[in-house]
């Protein structure tokens, strides 16, 4: 489908919210960060490495979900799949920027609202793919 002289306009949206939920968090975490008044690696720099570390944690547990997606939704597996990532994000935060665990919290919820949007539109067209 990809391979096509041009691309389906179908492909190019999905595209388009899967970059923008993707570098939305980037900024949704310095948000966060700055809301809830971390206390260290708060700087541009910190906040971009630190996003694709819990991003790569988030897609490695969560890549069951996308290939869930490909086949039809089934919540049933979703759900604990993303509990489980939200435990460990929510660790990861806590301990890298000194936040707390309640403040974690919502750092977590803030930054896995757009990587999730991203994951069920790429989920689907990855299914596309193969037909």
């Amino acid at each position: 489908m990809l391979f096509q002289n041009g691309i389906p306009s179908e492909t190019l949206i999905d595209i388009i919210i899967i970059t923008t939920g993707l570098v939305s968090g980037i900024f949704l975490l310095k948000l966060g960060l700055s809301l809830v008044k971390a206390e260290k690696k708060t700087s541009m720099k910190h906040v971009m490495i630190y996003y694709l570390i819990y991003l790569g944690t988030i897609m490695f547990v969560m890549m069951q979900m996308v290939f869930i997606q490909m086949s039809g939704p089934d919540f049933f597996i979703i759900i604990p799949l993303a509990v489980i990532a939200t435990f460990i994000v929510t660790n990861m935060i806590n301990i890298f920027h000194d936040t707390g665990i309640k403040k974690a919290i919502v750092l977590t919820i803030i930054l896995i609202v757009p990587i999730t949007i991203a994951m069920t539109r790429l989920g689907p067209m990855l299914g596309q793919l193969g037909n």
